[in-house]
């Protein structure tokens, strides 16, 4: 079982290392305020009514938010001087590595420390399970992938760092050697979503993933693509019988039946950078004094962050294992994945051991980040889809999906999934077969980029479905709304459509709008030389990952000061503002002070948790769910789909709480209303913005009443 976050702390104080984690103000010595702290009821509040965000005072006067922003100097405790790292990485990824060209950085240019590969292994280093692989490449050979670390250079000032920096950009400093190719690794992962529809919408399917779970192929051959036939060698009964389902489906497809319109393609989409406007930069310090490690860190997944942390440097030797870990969490510059479950925190972190005594600032240049910072996938698609030229609905679709995951595993797999299952988009489809494979290459790693696999998989299927409509030839939006999955329907993995479902009705708000309209006209009217035309997607996107949770606490003090604090991250995403909103639905006013990327308030639940949450079968929950504390997932990482409404759902139910059991109570009493009288329900029915309330009473409450206005209250 995993810990709790307690007995996290307690089960890595036993190793030698107590661990703390918080979110960092902005700095007490520049004279700065809390960050993300409201400018109070009293003042002019951005935040009031929704009219703005809390964080954009800070943010226009240029308060320091960021991890970028800060240096050793802003930190309270903390020496005056900042010290600076550069990762050297592999330009490389085809021949082997002898070394790097030191004798080039003399004089002013020397660095202070050197650490590469075998410093790692005499100190006693672990690379965490999800980074599995050399986090600097050794000597002798072949780079995993393009820009894989080769070594950390480390400089006690910044001239020094400056003049390296420049002396290394023509690329020669990485020494090659033999021609060995690019390195050959299993694929990340495979699987297989076939699902064949019962003979009416009512009637159960005859096989979907929802009923018999999801399959992988059983074994691969001598290459990075698995044997997707179900007659293979060594093939499990429970692939196989997916394999048969989805080879008719394939065999329908090509059997050139006159009545069906079939189109077989292929689509192929690029790796892309995230391109947030702050590279990744962190700050680090380790006293060997005190034997602890500080880091200032600007992550989407912080409870991962210093897990991770943790582990890397839990068994390494003395003196290279730190007695206590403070991780400290900022604002974000842009994250779009690109800083979830990032590696860079771990070289942030060997900095600072490395070079004790002095803090460590490690920062991407735009070039760096590019060469090194993880990417969205490429992905190679062939897409087959068969409809019915006289009804115009879609009969059959199937797809393979290869996935470039690069050098780490990384979210490889599960961007595979998430883009396998979204691979019928909208539609309604009876039999569907899609096969996906996430495989090595010597590329830059590819992670939890926005979209995550979707916006692949959903642009072949709206560029095919286009197609389809001119060769019938149908309207476009007319075949979509032939096609889309009405509410109740099944998706291509057999869950039924449970949620509120409006595509019909937003694809007849788009057949009257304008540009749809006048489409033709704005064709014909073209100048010469131009062309001019008007295209139409319609897609629908699933949200989170389906283990999604947050962590909340809201304190009301006795003065009426209202508190906020949630794990969840800013990243330009508003979580900041969008918790402030939500509490005051609930407390009638605006927040003091609303803190993110906490996780180190919330011990007293004293929450574990165990197992998978994706693959977890229901008699695996029920035995963890007997442990009240038990849930299937204590933190995650931080992403736009879900920052307004699950990153915070925790405070919100917070604050409900505070009202119904705590103010609502409180108030009956002070106004001596029997808990009996109707007027005592009206509490429970709270709506509006921030300071309303369906109660007339309650609306001329205050938190901090006067004594008259007490009286009134009462009378």
């Amino acid at each position: 079982m995993r810990p709790s976050r307690r007995e996290f702390l307690n089960w890595v104080s036993a190793s030698g290392i107590a661990l703390s984690l918080a979110r960092l103000g902005a700095a007490e010595a520049a004279g700065l305020p809390p960050r993300a702290s409201l400018p109070g009821r009293a003042n002019w509040n951005p935040a009031a009514n929704g009219a703005g965000r809390v964080d954009g005072a800070a943010k226009v006067t240029g308060a320091k938010l960021y991890a970028s922003d800060f240096r050793a100097a802003d930190l309270p405790g903390w020496p005056a001087n900042t010290s600076h790292a550069m990762l050297i990485r592999a330009p490389d990824a085809t021949h082997v590595y002898l070394g790097m060209d030191l004798a080039r950085l003399g004089g002013a240019m020397k660095p202070s420390v050197v650490v590469t590969s075998a410093d790692l292994d005499k100190i006693g280093t672990r690379v965490p399970e999800f980074y599995t692989g050399d986090l600097f490449c050794p000597v002798g050979k072949t780079p995993l992938y393009l820009g894989q670390p080769v070594g950390l250079l480390i400089f006690e000032t910044f001239d020094a760092f400056d003049q390296a920096r420049l002396a290394l950009r023509d690329g020669t400093f990485v020494r090659f050697g033999e021609e060995t190719g690019p390195v050959a690794m299993p694929a990340y992962g495979a699987y297989r979503f076939t699902r064949v529809a019962g003979p009416t919408p009512e009637a159960p399917d005859v096989y979907s993933p929802i009923l018999a779970g999801w399959v992988s192929p059983g074994r691969s051959q001598n290459a990075p693509f698995p044997i997707w036939s179900p007659a293979a060698k060594d093939t499990e009964a429970s692939y196989a019988k997916a394999a048969i389902h989805g080879e008719r489906i394939r065999a329908e497809l090509a059997a050139k039946n006159p009545n069906l319109l079939v189109l077989d393609r292929e689509f192929e989409t690029q790796s892309v950078d995230p391109m947030f406007l702050e590279p990744e930069t962190g700050l680090a310090w380790y006293s060997r004094n005190s034997g602890s490690l500080e880091l200032v860190l600007g992550v989407q997944s912080p409870y991962e962050a210093a897990e991770s942390i943790a582990h890397l440097l839990g068994e390494a030797r003395a003196p290279f294992k730190p007695m206590q870990i403070n991780t400290q969490f900022t604002y974000m510059g842009g994250g779009f994945g690109g800083r979830d479950h990032t590696p860079f925190v771990l070289y942030v972190a060997l900095a600072a051991m490395f070079f004790p005594g002095h803090p460590v600032r490690l920062a991407h240049d735009r070039y760096q980040q590019f060469q090194g910072g993880i990417k969205r996938h490429a992905f190679k698609m062939r897409s087959r889809i068969g409809v019915d030229r006289a009804s115009g609905k879609i009969q059959a679709f199937a797809a393979d999906h290869v996935l470039d995951g690069g050098g780490l595993a990384n979210f490889s797999i599960n961007v595979a999934t998430v883009g396998a299952t979204a691979a019928i988009g909208i539609y309604d489809v009876l039999k569907v077969d899609v096969t996906t494979v996430a495989v090595h290459s010597r590329g830059v790693t590819a992670g939890s980029m926005r979209g995550y696999g979707t916006l692949q998989t959903m642009t072949a299927l709206e560029a095919l479905v286009d197609e389809v409509a001119a060769a019938l030839p149908l309207d476009p939006i007319e075949f979509r709304r032939r096609n889309a999955l009405a509410p109740k329907g099944r998706t291509m993995t057999g869950n039924p459509y449970g949620v509120s479902v409006r595509t019909t009705e937003i694809l007849d708000k788009l057949e009257k709008y304008p540009i749809w309209q006048q489409r033709a006209r704005q064709k014909s009217a073209a100048p010469q030389g131009m062309l001019v035309g008007t295209g139409v997607a319609c897609v629908t996107k699933d949200y989170g990952t389906g283990a999604d949770c947050s962590l909340g606490r809201v304190e009301l003090s006795p003065d009426g000061k209202i508190t906020i604090y949630c794990d969840h991250t800013e990243m330009g995403n508003g979580i900041g503002t969008a918790l402030a909103n939500r509490v005051a639905i609930h407390l009638g006013a605006v927040a003091d002070e609303v803190s993110v990327a906490r996780v180190d308030t919330y011990d007293a639940l004293g929450l574990v948790t165990s197992g998978d949450p994706y693959t977890m079968d229901q008699k695996t929950q029920d035995a963890a769910e007997k442990n009240l504390r038990w849930v299937p997932a204590i933190s995650s990482a931080t992403s736009a789909s879900i920052g307004a409404h699950v990153g915070t759902h925790s405070a919100a139910e917070a604050a409900r709480v505070i009202f119904r059991f705590g103010l609502w109570p409180a108030a009956l009493e002070l106004w001596r209303i029997a808990a009996n009288d109707p007027r005592a329900r009206t509490g429970r029915r709270r709506n509006g913005r921030t300071g309303n309330s369906s109660c007339p009473v309650l609306r001329r409450c205050r938190w901090r009443p006067s004594p008259q206005e007490r009286m009134r209250a009462i009378s």
